[in-house]
């Protein structure tokens, strides 16, 4: 008989539902509050090093765009799985946008695992990614994304903005992960750069709180320091620049010797330098999956990028690649049409 006869015989048809009830529990597993299918559970996350003579890690960001798209995320996870598998990187930074269009509306939101935890499974991407918070990201719930940070392996985001210090090589590493949703609209919710939709995670009380934080943050000795954020400084391409944090957010840069600003937001690849410093070396790493942005958007004013050179860019979709020991910052562009190749190569000394 055929399953269509069986389905409307009143006698087999409860019993292959019966049937199929009692399989579910095989194929569809809960996983702390989370729902993944089980030959594709979370596989144990290889801890940060607390010490060792060079750190690898790589910086991505606006990333979690599926399907809705193309095929790009999908395509970008192909190449980061792998530079990953022979670059074995300790960590991952994201320069947030984790989840498009709108983030997330709770922790256990089915988009975290549809846009991160099944696009990067490779047992070399098992290691914590420190993540940030994007315009997009910051349209929903910053909040539930936090809770989620509690039970996921991989999704690693105690607060809004944080930091973590680690060791290379016998010198310490000072990362601060930023909220730039709060820093760029946090004193006014204008439509263009920001939308009134994000208004419930950001006020200027926040904001001026956030800026606080990051001062005695920067305060702190270390022999490197690096800053994650979403928002660019300066960019030559996508959105263009932001004038509030070339206003307020470089100078605290610039005087407290960050090394380097890693952000996305620009979906590209860029590496700029201040004209009026040496410090810090800007990168653009925002081409996780999202449309890529080749050239600097209509009605951007890119008159407000002349104080910074433009060393590199790339309008395609990527990522960077670094490796980090005692004294020297080696940088690697990756894109799509490059594939393994990178397209672009960069050492960054240590601020003496």
């Amino acid at each position: 008989r055929d399953w269509k006869k069986m389905f409307e015989d009143r006698a087999v048809g409860p019993l292959l539902v019966l049937l199929l009830v009692g399989l579910m529990p095989l194929l569809y597993t809960p996983h702390e509050g989370r729902t993944y299918w089980r030959s594709v559970a979370p596989r144990p996350v290889q801890p940060v090093p607390a010490s060792a003579s060079e750190l690898r890690f790589i910086v991505i960001g606006d990333f979690g765009a599926g399907s809705v798209w193309g095929n790009a995320q999908r395509e970008v996870a192909g190449l980061l799985q792998r530079v990953a598998d022979t670059l074995q990187p300790h960590f991952v930074l994201s320069t947030g946008d984790e989840i498009y269009p709108a983030g997330v509306t709770a922790a256990d939101d089915p988009r975290f695992a549809d846009l991160f935890e099944l696009q990067y499974r490779s047992p070399s991407l098992h290691v914590p990614w420190l993540m940030s918070v994007g315009n997009h990201d910051c349209i929903g719930s910053v909040a539930a994304m936090i809770a989620h940070s509690k039970y996921a392996a991989r999704f690693y985001m105690p607060a809004r903005y944080y930091d973590t210090t680690l060791q290379v090589g016998g010198r310490s590493v000072h990362v601060v992960v930023l909220d730039a949703c709060l820093l760029v609209c946090g004193a006014d919710v204008r439509s263009g750069r920001c939308e009134p939709s994000m208004a419930a995670n950001v006020n200027a009380q926040l904001r001026a709180e956030h800026y606080h934080w990051l001062e005695q943050q920067l305060q702190q000795p270390a022999d490197w320091k690096m800053v994650v954020a979403h928002w660019p400084i300066y960019s030559f391409l996508g959105n263009g620049p932001t004038p509030e944090l070339i206003d307020h957010l470089l100078p605290l840069l610039v005087q407290h010797k960050v090394q380097v600003y890693f952000n996305g937001h620009d979906h590209n690849l860029q590496l700029i330098n201040p004209k009026q410093h040496t410090h810090p070396v800007l990168v653009v790493s925002g081409g996780g999956g999202y449309p890529f942005h080749p050239t600097l958007k209509a009605g951007v004013d890119g008159s407000v990028n002349a104080n910074a050179t433009l060393v590199f860019s790339a309008g395609d979709q990527g990522f960077v690649a670094a490796v980090l020991r005692a004294d020297l910052l080696t940088l690697q562009f990756f894109t799509l049409s490059g594939d393994t190749s990178p397209a672009h190569s960069v050492d960054i000394p240590r601020l003496l």
